[in-house]
């Protein structure tokens, strides 16, 4: 399921990671609260 997304997972520690899954998964929630 993540991966159709484009929501990567992250290793633990993985800053880098988690921030770009923070920012994917707020733009998700911005397009779905827009249409």
């Amino acid at each position: 399921m993540n991966q159709l997304m484009g929501v990567e997972d992250c290793d633990v520690g993985d800053d880098g990671c988690l921030r770009r899954r923070l920012i994917s998964e707020a733009h998700l929630d911005y397009i779905y609260t827009q249409h």
